[in-house]
């Protein structure tokens, strides 16, 4: 919708100081990336970009070069390998419609 209004010339980005996406590896893989693309090409080139993603596949990698400044930083924490936690324990426990009230 940003996009429709941006075409519509109803909104200027210009001035926007931050670039904020939160969970950018979900806009990647539900096929975003153009309009990703679209938007930061109307920020400014002196804006701050924050990519907020709990896993940070090569895609991302690639897109942070292609919509990021040319001072890249990247803030990790914990490890780049997705593990299960063994902590965890499921259980599933079938009932019928009486036992659920």
């Amino acid at each position: 919708r940003l996009i429709d209004f941006m075409q519509q010339g109803a909104v200027s980005l210009r001035k926007v100081m931050f670039f904020v996406l939160d969970e950018a590896d979900r806009m990647l893989d539900m096929g975003f990336i153009p309009q990703v693309k679209a938007v930061a090409n109307e920020l400014k080139e002196s804006r701050q970009t924050l990519l907020w993603s709990a896993t940070w596949p090569k895609e991302i990698e690639s897109l942070t070069k292609e919509i990021c400044d040319k001072s890249l930083a990247k803030i990790k924490v914990g490890s780049e390998d997705l593990t299960i936690n063994q902590d965890i324990t499921q259980n599933i426990i079938i009932t019928n419609e009486m036992e659920k009230h």
